[in-house]
């Protein structure tokens, strides 16, 4: 300065973290009723998830999963879910990961299967259930577990029905998603044997 004085150098070092990389999410885009929404990302200090209205918002801390079951906050019909990273040492966050959209399908309703029973002694019995409006497989079964198959489409005869017996149909939709419902077939009153008087 004027009178001769000068200051000593001074250096400043910044230091600038990076960002952490933007996410992306995998998971099923369809799910049916009932069953969990599961999106996936990649490792991270800690997550946020959030739908994109902002209307959820889920914290998983270093959990790269997001499991969401029927009832729990987020569990929408049609939602598209996107989540960001934070780095918990240098406090920097990622951008938001594309929105991931997820669609929970509502399972075949309506089935309303019937028979043409009550049925002789050592019959048959026709079995029917509505058609649904979308393509469906349709199996029918003595079991509830569907273990054992007895026929498949909207309509089938089962022979040689000796006892009052529960039909099961299984109709599931081209997402996977299925419904369960039975019909009850009757044996008629055995008839009583001609008096020979």
């Amino acid at each position: 300065d004027a009178n001769g004085c000068q200051s000593l150098d001074t250096t400043i070092f910044i230091l600038v973290n990076p960002i952490p990389s933007q996410p992306i999410i995998t998971g099923t885009s369809i799910v049916c009723r009932g069953d969990s929404i599961r999106l996936e990302t990649g490792a991270c200090d800690s997550l946020v998830w959030t739908n994109l209205s902002f209307s959820h918002i889920i914290p998983t801390g270093s959990n790269p999963s997001l499991v969401i079951g029927e009832g729990m906050q987020g569990y929408d019909p049609t939602n598209q879910w996107q989540v960001r990273c934070f780095n918990t040492t240098t406090g920097c966050e990622s951008q938001f990961s594309n929105g991931f959209a997820v669609e929970v399908k509502d399972p075949p309703s309506g089935l309303n299967p019937i028979n043409n029973g009550p049925v002789c002694f050592n019959g048959s019995v026709t079995l029917s259930v509505i058609q649904q409006a979308t393509a469906s497989t349709y199996i029918w079964s003595t079991d509830s577990l569907l273990t054992d198959t007895v026929g498949t489409g909207t309509s089938i005869i089962v022979d040689s029905i000796i006892t009052d017996t529960i039909f099961y149909i299984e109709v599931k939709d081209a997402y996977g998603c299925s419904s369960i419902d039975s019909t009850h077939v009757f044996l008629s009153p055995a008839l009583l044997a001609p008096n020979a008087d």
